[in-house]
C-alpha cells in the first residue's frame, strides 16, 4: 500500500496549503501553467539500471557540477560551500569533499575508506521493490525480461550533501528514463527525497556506522516511499493538481538554509511534504520531491 494515500483533487490541494505558515506565497495565489508532462504509456514494459544515473539535459541527472562520483556506485557527494567546478578539481580527494576537509588537509589516502563505504548500488533494492508493486497492477505494467530493452528505466542513486560533516542532508533520486517518448524521442522524470539531517556522517550513531548500516536502511525505506510515489503518478493521482486552477505558487527551503526554492505542493502529512517541481514560472510535474516535515520551511513572502 501507499504511504502517500488518497486521489488529490482541488479542494484537498487548497485545504493543504492552508495547513502551512502564513506568508507561502510570491503574492496572492496563483495557479501556473503545465510545462513538459511526461506521461506514462497505458502499458509498458519496466527496467532498472545498475549504473551512473543519466546526465540529461533537463537537470534530473545525478551529477551536479561540484559533485563527486563514487567510482562504482550510484552515490554521490557534493559540499554546497564548494564553487561550481571546484568539485571536480578535487573530486579525487575525497577527504576534501567533506565540509571542513579541506581547511584540514585531509589526503586521498586517508579518505579511502571513507569512499569504501560509500561504494553502494541501489539497482537490487529498487528492482525487488518494483516486482512487488508491479505485481498488484494487472497486466497493465511488467518488468522487461532485458533492463537495457524496457520501455521505462529507472536509476536509483543516493547524493550526499554535506553543508557540514556533523549533519550532511540524504538526497535519494529515482530517474525515471523514457527513452522511446512520443514527440520529443526522449523524456524524464525524476521522484527526490530529501531525508531530515538526523545524524553525522561517520562516528557514534553516524550513517556510515556498523559498515553503513543506517544508510541502507534509509535507503530501503526511501527507495520504497519513491516507487510508492511513481506508481502512484502513473495511474493519474497527481493529474488534478496540474490543471490550471489548481498549482498554487509555494515559496519554500530547507530549514537552517537560506536558498529559496519554488513548488507547487501536492500535499503534507505530518511526516512529509510532497512537492511538485518549478521551471520557468510553470509547475513541472516531471521532477517530485518529498520532503521530511523537520526539513522543511515556508519561505517568507517576496517584498514588492
Amino acid at each position: 500500500m501507499p504511504v502517500h494515500a488518497s486521489r488529490l483533487t482541488r479542494r484537498t490541494c487548497l485545504v493543504g496549503m492552508a495547513g502551512l505558515a502564513a506568508g507561502p506565497f510570491a503574492g496572492p495565489v496563483r495557479a501556473w501553467p503545465l510545462t513538459g508532462p511526461v506521461r506514462y504509456p497505458a502499458t509498458a514494459s519496466f527496467g532498472v539500471e545498475g549504473g551512473k544515473p543519466p546526465a540529461d539535459g533537463g537537470g534530473f541527472g545525478d551529477s551536479p557540477p561540484s559533485g563527486h562520483h563514487i567510482a562504482d556506485s550510484q552515490v554521490f557527494f557534493v559540499v554546497p560551500s564548494l564553487a561550481p567546478g571546484v568539485g571536480a578539481v578535487v573530486g579525487g580527494m575525497l577527504g576534501a569533499l567533506i565540509g571542513g576537509a579541506v581547511a584540514q588537509g585531509r589526503s586521498s589516502d586517508q579518505a579511502a575508506p571513507l569512499a569504501t563505504l560509500l561504494r553502494h548500488r541501489f539497482d537490487g533494492l529498487v528492482r525487488s521493490g518494483l516486482d512487488q508493486r508491479l505485481a498488484g497492477l494487472a497486466a497493465r505494467y511488467r518488468r522487461a525480461a532485458d533492463d537495457t530493452e524496457a520501455d521505462i528505466r529507472l536509476t536509483p542513486s543516493l547524493t550526499i550533501i554535506a553543508h557540514s560533516e556533523s549533519s550532511p542532508m540524504l538526497r535519494f533520486r529515482l530517474a525515471v528514463d523514457f527513452p522511446n517518448a512520443a514527440g520529443s524521442g526522449r523524456a524524464f522524470k525524476a521522484y527526490l527525497h530529501d531525508r531530515d539531517r538526523t545524524r553525522p556522517l561517520q562516528g557514534a550513531n553516524g550513517w556510515l556506522e556498523d559498515g553503513a548500516a543506517p544508510l541502507l536502511a534509509a535507503a530501503s525505506e526511501s527507495f520504497g516511499l519513491l516507487l510508492d510515489l511513481m506508481v502512484e503518478d502513473l495511474q493519474g493521482a497527481f493529474d488534478p493538481v496540474f490543471e490550471p486552477d489548481t498549482a498554487p505558487a509555494l515559496r519554500w527551503k530547507h530549514r537552517g538554509d537560506d536558498v529559496v526554492m519554488y513548488g507547487v505542493l501536492l500535499r503534507e502529512s505530518p511526516q512529509h511534504v510532497l512537492i511538485a517541481g518549478q521551471y520557468r514560472l510553470a509547475a513541472n510535474p516531471a521532477a517530485i520531491r518529498l520532503v521530511d516535515r523537520a526539513l522543511f520551511s515556508v519561505a517568507d513572502a517576496e517584498q514588492n
